[in-house]
């Protein structure tokens, strides 16, 4: 069962769940009238309340309770698409076949986790904004501090021929190559930094019902 559903172990609806459950403890379930007990095998936790708010038990004491031994029956099919399939396109694939149930994506089958999605979007996008905007003031202030200190140099360079436009050349090719610098910088630090820690130790949404 899920932490949700047994308690304890950082869960987020302690007032839902068993109050503490642990594994090889004995819980009762009841089903269509008819109440077994079972042994808690393991407790799982995904860092998501919903995915951890389940509780599984075999095929068979789940048939055995409902009175359909040995009958195909199913309350709903999950099915796994490839990386970068068309959700949509696919649902429209399964209906041309003929089936008339309800095909729903993941996005419409738990709402919740496209708002979650939609929230750390904007996040994304506003730590992206303010990144940009520290990056263009510290490239300022670094190029403006650059032509303060070279004031000599550039009236050197100046009274023997240099034009103008070459010299403002020469400090924008410099504020490029800070900038490309730092471009590759940060590239290295998510690609091979931040991602494999986040994969390692992924976020807990703490988002409560």
């Amino acid at each position: 069962m899920g932490r949700e559903v047994s308690g304890g172990f950082d869960a987020l609806m302690e007032s839902r769940s068993l109050g503490g459950v642990e594994v090889g403890d004995t819980v009762e379930l009841t089903v269509s009238g008819k109440t077994r007990e079972f042994r808690v095998k393991g407790i799982y936790t995904t860092l998501f309340f919903m995915a951890d708010a389940g509780a599984y038990v075999s095929r068979a004491d789940m048939e055995e309770m409902l009175g359909i031994e040995n009958r195909d029956l199913a309350s709903e099919i999950a099915i796994k698409t490839t990386a970068g399939t068309d959700e949509y396109g696919t649902r429209i694939s399964l209906l041309s076949l003929g089936i008339r149930e309800n095909i729903r994506t993941w996005h419409e089958f738990a709402g919740i986790l496209r708002l979650i999605e939609n929230t750390l979007g904007l996040v994304r996008n506003i730590m992206n904004a303010i990144g940009l905007l520290i990056a263009f003031v510290i490239i300022f202030v670094v190029i403006y501090v650059n032509i303060v200190n070279k004031k000599r140099q550039i009236g050197v360079q100046k009274a023997i021929g240099i034009e103008q436009n070459v010299i403002v050349a020469s400090f924008v090719l410099q504020a490029m190559l800070y900038a490309g610098t730092g471009i590759i910088l940060g590239y290295c630090f998510v690609r091979f930094g931040l991602v494999p820690y986040t994969i390692s130790n992924p976020f807990r949404y703490l988002w409560e019902l």
